[in-house]
């Protein structure tokens, strides 16, 4: 992912609104575990995205969909472990605020 698409970006994904709080929730604890580990591989950090839906509770699914709407406003993507390493090389910090990026949950 070359540095100048990252950095024509907006801060606040487009499609942000689409996702429920339970993806919102991921999000917020995906990029908390890209601030405390470093992943060498593509593999690994796809296995750490499938642990963490896991753990959260959280369909596969919708997890990767919110990582997906979150990085390059789509449902479906890449390998979503290769494509965040990728946009985490080129620029930790934007794809970190991305993802937590001025999202709020929606009241129930």
């Amino acid at each position: 992912m070359p540095k100048s698409g990252l950095k024509n970006l907006p801060l606040t994904p487009p499609r942000i609104s689409e996702l429920d709080n339970d993806q919102k929730r991921f999000l917020k604890e995906l990029s908390s575990l890209f601030e405390s580990t470093q992943f060498s591989s593509g593999n690994e950090l796809q296995q750490a995205i499938y642990n963490l839906a896991k753990e959260k509770n959280i369909e596969s699914k919708k997890a990767f969909q919110a990582i997906y709407i979150a990085l390059i406003n789509k449902d479906h993507g890449p390998k979503a472990g290769w494509l965040v390493l990728d946009a985490l090389k080129v620029d930790k910090h934007f794809v970190i605020r991305r993802l937590e990026g001025e999202i709020e949950l929606k009241k129930k």
